[in-house]
C-alpha cells in the first residue's frame, strides 16, 4: 500500500486543455493524489503543508530548478530536513 500523498498544483489554463493534462492521468494512477487548481495558493496551501508537517510528513516540491535536490541523492533526506527546519522557521 502506497503511504505518499500527491498534491498537484495546477494552473486554471492547463486544467481548461483537458486533451493536453497530464493530471487526469496522474489521479489514475495515483491512490492518494488530491489536485488544487488556481493560480495562487496562499493560505489554502499553508495549511496544507502545516496539516502534513504536523503529521509528521515532508512536503516536497518538485519543480525543476538548477538549486533543486535529486532524490536519487545519498544526502538527500538529510537535505530536505534541514530544508523542512528552514521552512518552519
Amino acid at each position: 500500500k502506497v503511504k505518499t500523498e500527491v498534491r498537484i498544483l495546477q494552473h486554471p489554463v492547463e486544467f481548461r486543455r483537458k486533451t493536453v493534462s497530464t493530471v487526469p492521468l496522474i489521479k489514475l494512477v495515483l491512490e492518494k493524489c488530491n489536485v488544487m487548481v488556481g493560480r495562487s495558493f496562499g493560505s489554502e496551501l499553508e495549511a496544507v503543508v502545516d496539516d502534513a508537517c504536523q503529521r509528521g510528513l515532508v512536503p516536497l516540491l518538485l519543480f525543476p530548478a538548477n538549486d533543486a535536490i535529486t532524490l536519487e541523492n545519498k544526502d538527500a533526506i538529510q537535505q530536505l530536513q534541514a530544508a523542512k527546519q528552514r521552512f518552519l522557521s
